[in-house]
């Protein structure tokens, strides 16, 4: 069936014609098996009239280049589906295979990410998914019958003997047990981080599994690739080159990134030392979104105003903060700060563990994945947090406030932390300390707001490197 038989035929109400909507994108629809399509359709086809078609700009020009193997890198901004696009034609071969002769017991896509609450937060958002595609297909191959290969109980694996397509994650936070199952039960799809895999390398036993890797994606590529992180990545991302049956195709995933063309290059790579980078191609889907941008100082005179009244009057404007918006995302230089900063808030503004928390790398796998979810259902009113939840979580409205910061590109990463496109982020800076940090501040806010507004708008742009 095509999109807009697909569209005629949702038990909802639309809001529009499905026979007289602009669509732009059909042909990349019908690129996909019939039941990726109509999951795709069920999904997302209300918004098919503010996205002009079945896809996000990111989307519509990434998934056609995943499916013919290119390397690719996908700049669009938080909230606009650039990670789904990446995933899109994975899931979508990999059912078809499934389907057909099977998948083996190994690896076929990796996803990298920085930081564990993003693998977590990717982990869940494949659980939906994959599960519904699975049920769909046995709808349609047996009508009036469950679905059996639906992951019910969320562990990765299927529950029975229908389409099977596994995923799991796999980092620092990942018990033995797991580990072990994973040996014998390997997922399809692999989430993990860039030390955790350069360890997989390592491993005698499972670095075979990687052998049959085909996809690899990086999601927020920027934050490793000026580091010594990246360039462990960069390692381990050749050594998977040299020990694959193919040359993985590679896609790189990035809200905020620049050059486009350098760090396309560190994706890809080359073959020989020296020499040219593997062919690329890069979609620019990103353009310029609403700010609410405030620079906040709690006293006038910095040096004659005492440290406690400077102190009380930050927190008194941070619980008025908190109790104006549903939710609060906090950000501090420190884990400790994070720490000290909910402290004071519920000793001294009536704030619970109920209604708020704090998420940071030192505490367990239990407590972070309890706040960020809660963070996602919008329960909580407040969350503190140092560095863990910069980086590109999908989260409901969310504005964020900075109780200081160390750089501008970190402040551009956590003011792009919050809510989907086409609504305003409500971003409060605060430096309570000197005026030496007030003047930082300023000049880091301005660099947030130049970011925001790129001189050149390319939606959709793909560009090959000379």
């Amino acid at each position: 069936m095509s999109g807009r038989e697909l569209l005629r035929g949702l038990d909802a109400d639309l809001g529009f014609d499905p026979r007289e909507v602009a669509i732009a994108d059909e042909d990349v629809l019908a690129s996909f098996e019939p039941v990726t399509r109509e999951w795709w359709v069920r999904q997302f086809g209300q918004y098919v009239p503010e996205n002009g078609g079945f896809f996000t700009p990111p989307q519509r020009g990434a998934i056609p280049l995943v499916e013919r193997g290119t390397n690719t890198l996908v700049c669009a901004p938080t909230g606009s589906g650039k990670t789904q696009a990446a995933f899109a034609s994975i899931v979508d071969e990999l059912y078809r295979r499934e389907r057909d002769d099977g998948l083996e017991n190994s690896v076929y896509c990796l996803y990298i990410s920085p930081l564990k609450s993003l693998a977590n937060d990717i982990h869940r958002n494949l659980e939906v998914p994959l599960g519904e595609i699975a049920e769909i297909a046995a709808e349609e191959s047996n009508p009036g019958v469950e679905d059996q290969g639906h992951d019910s109980d969320g562990d990765g694996d299927g529950d029975g003997d229908g389409i099977d397509i596994r995923h799991a994650i796999r980092h620092g936070d990942t018990s033995s047990a797991d580990r072990q199952r994973m040996l014998k039960e390997t997922p399809h799809i692999l989430n993990t981080t860039p030390e955790t895999l350069a360890i997989l390398l390592n491993s005698p036993k499972f670095k075979e599994k990687l052998s049959t890797v085909e996809y690899v994606i990086v999601d927020e590529i920027h934050s490793v690739a000026a580091n010594k992180r990246g360039t462990h990545l960069s390692v381990s991302l050749e050594r998977l080159e040299a020990m694959c049956e193919t040359s993985p195709t590679r896609i790189g995933c990035s809200a905020t990134v620049e050059p486009l063309e350098t760090i396309a290059e560190f994706l890809v790579g080359r073959e020989s030392p020296g020499g040219p980078p593997r062919e690329y191609e890069i979609v620019d889907a990103r353009f310029a979104r609403e700010f609410d941008l405030e620079l906040s100082c709690p006293a006038a005179d910095l040096i004659d105003t005492p440290r406690e009244v400077v102190k009380g009057r930050f927190y008194d404007e941070l619980a008025e903060l908190i109790e104006a918006h549903t939710n609060t995302l906090v950000f501090t230089n420190t884990r400790s700060g994070a720490e000290r900063v909910l402290h004071t808030l519920r000793e001294q503004y009536g704030f619970t563990e109920e209604d708020s928390g704090c998420h940071h790398g030192s505490l367990s796998k239990e407590r972070r994945q309890e706040v960020e979810g809660k963070l996602k259902e919008g329960s909580l009113d407040v969350v503190t947090t140092s560095t863990s939840l910069e980086l590109g979580i999908d989260m409901p409205h969310v504005p964020a406030r900075r109780a200081g910061g160390p750089s501008a590109r970190s402040d551009g990463q956590r003011s792009g932390a919050g809510p989907r496109p086409g609504r305003t982020r409500r971003v409060c800076g605060h430096a309570p300390e000197s005026r030496r940090e007030l003047r930082r501040s300023g000049v880091r806010s301005r660099g947030v707001s130049r970011r925001r507004r790129p001189a050149g708008l390319r939606h959709g742009d793909q560009r090959r490197p000379p």
